[in-house]
């Protein structure tokens, strides 16, 4: 008989991972419609991507105590970084930089998100102690399902998800 604690482990597992699933089907349904009928933005002016990132920081924060990496946000602006864009394609990117920030990341590392504005430019950076890229796969960086040497030495190193 599995006692209270040990129960609310394992549910807390299926639950991320039904998480991860369900995040992974989204992007790889998110692909598919890109196939079919190319990128679709939806463009509006005003959008706060310091207000973007903020949230992306909450959303990654438990992930980033567990692995005991210091994960910052810095936005120097006292009105914050207005752009125009896609709010949704912008909040999936940058969650898509933090996960990979931080899955690449070891423990006691640190991670940080920086908006600024550059002349009439809003601009985020997120810098991490990461395994890194080698220079010379970098070119390839924003080919579909590109996946560095480094990371695929990483994951390999990493225990199986548990289901």
């Amino acid at each position: 008989m599995l006692f209270r604690s040990e129960q609310s482990r394992f549910l807390g597992i299926v639950y991320r991972s039904s998480e991860r699933l369900q995040r992974l089907v989204g992007d790889l349904l998110f692909v598919a419609r890109l196939d079919a009928s190319g990128l679709q933005l939806h463009l509006e002016d005003g959008v706060r991507l310091d207000e973007v990132v903020t949230d992306s920081i909450e959303s990654s924060s438990a992930l980033a105590r567990s692995k005991d990496i210091d994960l910052t946000f810095v936005c120097n602006e006292p009105k914050g970084v207005a752009v125009r864009g896609d709010k949704e394609r912008l909040a999936q990117v940058t969650a898509n930089l933090l996960s990979n920030a931080l899955k690449f990341t070891p423990s006691g590392g640190k991670v940080e998100a920086r908006v600024f504005i550059d002349g009439e430019d809003g601009v985020l950076e997120i810098e991490d102690t990461g395994i890194g890229i080698p220079e010379a796969e970098q070119e390839r960086l924003f080919s579909r399902f590109f996946r560095s040497s480094r990371s695929e030495e990483h994951t390999s190193e990493l225990p199986s998800p548990m289901y």
